[in-house]
């Protein structure tokens, strides 16, 4: 008999500090408030405040979209209006010289919400695309033949679950500092391309040329980061016994007792679908979400089956859930 899926309600919230140690949001205002304080010592704007002031925006646009896509509904409203703002502020900000005239103060606000709205425009006007694209090509695939999402499958033993996918081994946490890295990359290159080119900024103006620059450097850094990321593809599975967790990476395989895991974290859409199990001495993240899948079958993994559940939550697990049900999380209290 096949499982069926599991449709349990939140039971728990994180804890708040967890929740703001994780938030893009804290972590940007901070790298923002510490370029502010940096220039306000030293006028000038150097590479620390300015590397300071990109991954800052960067993250409060990333943020932003994450949120538009939790909102159960009109986040695609929402994520429309707030590129056209953020593209609106830029252009307010480039054309024409509107910090002429201002106190020095208000000339240094605005010229760090510029710099600061560059990437946060940037990420968001990427995410929009990756949404418009992901419409298509689900209205395309409705019109030809869906994707299949995988499915879970009896052990052969009958005792447990398995199911099988595509999927890229990587954790969260680096794939956070190689995409701040490539935004603090792509700001030096920017700093570094404006230094070498300094008659042409100064014909085209500084604030144009960084916006131009930005987008120039920044789309491609991206695609080259998701291409490579496909690259490391490898088959996995994912087995629920009735007392271990077997997660095989390729021909890598990690074996957790039940009783042993620490913290599960099991995402089934979007491009950060993966499974994550920490315990017993073993640390393991798979993302489903980035892996090259064969033609008809989504990047995606199913819902945790009930049967699944219910062996975690014996093992003495407690879940939680997110707001549209997509990621399951398990901790021991």
């Amino acid at each position: 008999m096949t499982d069926v899926t599991a449709t349990a309600p939140p039971q728990r919230a994180a804890p708040l500090w967890r929740r703001l140690l994780r938030s893009p949001v804290l972590w940007g205002l901070l790298l923002l408030a510490t370029a502010v304080a940096l220039t306000a010592v030293h006028p000038d704007l150097g590479l620390l405040p300015f590397l300071c002031v990109l991954v800052g925006g960067w993250l409060l646009g990333v943020a932003f979209v994450a949120r538009t896509y939790r909102m159960p509904r009109h986040g695609s409203a929402v994520h429309v209006s707030g590129a056209l703002v953020t593209a609106s502020v830029l252009v307010v900000l480039t054309v024409g010289d509107v910090l002429a005239g201002a106190p020095a103060a208000v000339r240094h606000g605005l010229l760090m919400l510029q710099l600061g709205a560059i990437p946060a425009a940037a990420w968001i006007w990427l995410g929009l695309l990756g949404r418009i694209t992901g419409a298509v090509g689900r209205s395309a695939r409705r019109r030809v033949v869906p994707r299949a999402v995988p499915r879970w499958e009896p052990v052969e033993s009958g005792e447990g679950s398995v199911v099988r996918f595509a999927g890229v081994p990587l954790r969260m946490r680096r794939l956070v500092v190689v995409l701040a890295g490539a935004v603090a990359a792509v700001g030096a290159a920017t700093a570094g391309t404006l230094i070498v080119l300094d008659d042409a900024v100064m014909r085209v103006g500084p604030r144009l040329s960084i916006v131009v620059l930005a987008v120039v450097l920044g789309l491609p850094a991206y695609l080259v980061i998701a291409a490579v990321l496909r690259r490391r593809t490898v088959p996995c599975t994912v087995t629920v016994g009735a007392h271990d967790l077997r997660v095989a990476v390729g021909e890598s395989v990690t074996v957790i007792r039940l009783a042993e895991i620490t913290h599960l974290r099991w995402r089934t859409r979007s491009e950060y679908a993966r499974v994550e199990a920490r315990g017993g001495g073993a640390d393991v993240s798979v993302f489903a979400g980035m892996a090259a899948t064969e033609r008809g079958v989504a990047a995606e993994l199913p819902p945790l089956s009930r049967r699944a559940v219910r062996s975690l939550e014996h093992a003495g697990l407690s879940m939680t859930t997110s707001r549209r049900g997509d990621v399951v999380t398990f901790r021991r209290a």
